[in-house]
């Protein structure tokens, strides 16, 4: 197995936009459990659509994570991305972002996912 032991480096802004989602997260606390936001995540997803010229086959190298797990996190990422597609009527510039976001993953292996 040649797959790298560790995670992805984190950009500084991904690193900074999950500070200021972790406060958010954290203020509703009393209102419902946060969730599991988790940094090596972000930073694979982050790779995959900040470089369209990335190969599948190079993303799971760069990971320690299996590619089936690969493949389910970015297949559920598309299915968040599509949900926050549906609210263009109430919030268009945050689903136009999406949009672009699921464009762009929908390539090699994750092509053919609705």
């Amino acid at each position: 197995d040649d797959r790298p032991g560790s995670y992805m480096r984190l950009p500084s802004g991904l690193a900074s936009m999950l500070t200021q989602v972790r406060a958010v997260a954290d203020s509703l606390s009393p209102y419902e459990p946060p969730p599991l936001l988790r940094s090596d995540v972000a930073a694979l997803v982050e790779s995959w659509i900040g470089n369209p010229q990335l190969t599948w086959a190079s993303l799971v190298r760069s990971t320690s994570m299996a590619e089936g797990d690969v493949y389910r996190l970015l297949a559920r990422t598309l299915e968040f991305l599509s949900q926050i597609y549906g609210l263009k009527v109430t919030h268009p510039s945050l689903a136009d972002t999406a949009h672009s976001a699921m464009v762009t993953m929908r390539r090699e292996v994750l092509q053919e996912l609705p």
